[in-house]
């Protein structure tokens, strides 16, 4: 508790010779992954219909290292780390086909998700996407999932503070 104390303390005190402070801004810190989920998934058909490997593929009943096996297919295409939200979204509509009837074949025996994650650095942290890419992920028939993961406590003093640095 003594050592809680002196934290606030300090925190309190930076605070007050800080200038200024910024807070949020556009997001620092995501991943972006487009999944395709079947029972009979065939793996090489996928990657020749999307014209990319995947990142990450299962077949059901696969076991990877220590997990239990698969009991679903997965055929997962991974953005790259270094690029902003926007720019990873558009990576992976960039470096897949633009075909729709290949999309709607797809859709029609697979679960297609572009799952995200957003990992908070802040209280408030945001994106606008443009409608354009919104719209291609749409025709595309991709499920979009988002997970955040917020920031705590002290975490989000420090960054405030270490903006100002």
């Amino acid at each position: 508790l003594g050592q809680r104390r002196r934290m606030k303390r300090k925190y309190k005190e930076r605070i007050r010779n800080a200038e200024s402070l910024s807070v949020g801004g556009s997001f620092a810190d995501t991943e972006a992954h487009l999944c395709l989920y079947a029972h009979d998934i065939d793996l090489q058909a996928i990657s020749s219909c999307l014209g990319v490997e995947p990142t990450e593929g299962v077949r059901r009943g696969d076991v990877i290292g220590r997990r239990r096996p698969a009991k679903i297919g997965l055929w997962c295409l991974q953005a790259p780390k270094d690029l902003s939200f926007e720019a990873k979204l558009q990576h992976l509509l960039r470096v897949t086909t633009k075909k729709r009837t290949t999309w709607a074949a797809l859709a029609a025996s697979h679960s297609i998700q572009l799952r995200c994650s957003v990992y908070l650095h802040s209280w408030t942290e945001g994106v606008d996407l443009p409608y354009d890419l919104v719209a291609e992920i749409g025709r595309r028939r991709w499920q979009f999932g988002l997970a955040i993961y917020g920031a705590e406590g002290d975490e989000v003093l420090e960054a405030l503070l270490s903006k100002k640095r």
